[in-house]
Formats: structure tokens, C-alpha cells, sequence
């Protein structure tokens, strides 16, 4: 047998087209990740808008139910046991046994933290308060307190708050969330069971 090799009909790639090649299948991958991390980013981005969004519009809409219908404890002792800057003490039934629960709110390394201690052979055991977080990424969260004539524009009670004078309590809190502008939030809770002690 006798092969002939025709370098015309022999075709190969040359080193210059092989580099042009790698070079467009590199563009082309790098261009495939660029577009999965801006997903990513986004969608991490877009949950922990809407996730932290979601858990204040929770927790705030709970805070005033509780506040509102704030009682005396099943001690006797007066429906606010503290009542701080960034913390407040207080008493309500939260799950309608008739039975006070004794409610913390609090910020914490920038959360805020929620503590429940159940009455528990006629007393309230703070060793035994169990505490859940509620909001996450927290840039700002600050209780403020009015007495009796608040209509809106007076000036807050002083602290150390006199717990007695207080009939409205007034919760800002602001979110931050990776580089975004800050939201900003806040109720104003008028307790229905205030008086003075």
C-alpha cells in the first residue's frame, strides 16, 4: 500500500486559530458566570429585603397587640417592670389562658430578641425566660415614652422613665441591608390597663 498525503486535502487548526477559539469558549463561560452571580446576588439581595421586610411587619404588628392589652402580673405587679431605651419589661397574655406571661423586648448585637417567662409556682423565674429572635440586620431600635397628654408632638419622658407616668410607648426601628439605603419603621402603642401606681 502506498498512501500519499496531499497537505491540501489534510486540514488542521493552527496555533492561532486554537488560541482564538479558547479565548471565545473563555469569554463565552466567563460571561455564563458573571450572569449566574448577579442572579445569585439578586436573589440573596431580594430575600433579605423581602425576609427582613416580612419579619418586622410581624413583629411590630405583634408588639402592639401585646402592649396594648398589657396587664397587671399574676404577682400584683405593675404591667411595665422596665422600661429602657432600647429594652422594655412588661406583662400580657399572649396565648389566652388568663394567665400573664412576662414580655422582654430587647436589641442584641443587632437584633432584636424576644423573652417570655411563664408564671411558674407563683412567680415569674427569669433563669427560665426563653428568647427567640425576631428581627435580624437592625441599624437602629429605640423605645421612647410619653405620659398622659401626648397628642403627638410633646417632648418623651426623660429617662430614667418614671414607669407610672407612661401611657404611650413609641418603637422606632431601622433595617440596613447590605448597601441600601435604610427602611425605617415605628408604631405608637397606647396600653389600655395604664394607671398610675
Amino acid at each position: 500500500m502506498n498512501l500519499i498525503f496531499d497537505k491540501k486535502k489534510m486540514r488542521a487548526f493552527t496555533l492561532m486559530e486554537t488560541l482564538i477559539a479558547i479565548f471565545i469558549i473563555s469569554a463565552l463561560i466567563g460571561l455564563i458566570i458573571l450572569f449566574v452571580l448577579n442572579l445569585v446576588n439578586f436573589n440573596v439581595f431580594f430575600v433579605l429585603n423581602i425576609g427582613g421586610t416580612r419579619e418586622i411587619d410581624i413583629t411590630l404588628n405583634n408588639m402592639i397587640k401585646e402592649l396594648r392589652s398589657m396587664n397587671q402580673s399574676n404577682t400584683g405587679g405593675y404591667p411595665i417592670e422596665s422600661a429602657d431605651e432600647t429594652s422594655i419589661i412588661f406583662y400580657t397574655d399572649i396565648d389566652g389562658d388568663g394567665v400573664m406571661e412576662r414580655l422582654r423586648y430587647f436589641l442584641e448585637n443587632n437584633q432584636v430578641k424576644r423573652g417570655i417567662t411563664r408564671f411558674e409556682n407563683g412567680t415569674y423565674d427569669s433563669n427560665k425566660e426563653k428568647i427567640w429572635l425576631m428581627i435580624n440586620n437592625v441599624n437602629k431600635f429605640k423605645i421612647t415614652y410619653y405620659d398622659a397628654n401626648y397628642t403627638g408632638t410633646e417632648v418623651p419622658l426623660t429617662f430614667p422613665v418614671d414607669i407610672s407616668k407612661i401611657r404611650t410607648i413609641r418603637i422606632d426601628v431601622s433595617l440596613k441591608f447590605l448597601n441600601k439605603p435604610e427602611i425605617n419603621y415605628y408604631i405608637i402603642a397606647t396600653p389600655r390597663n395604664l394607671r398610675g401606681k
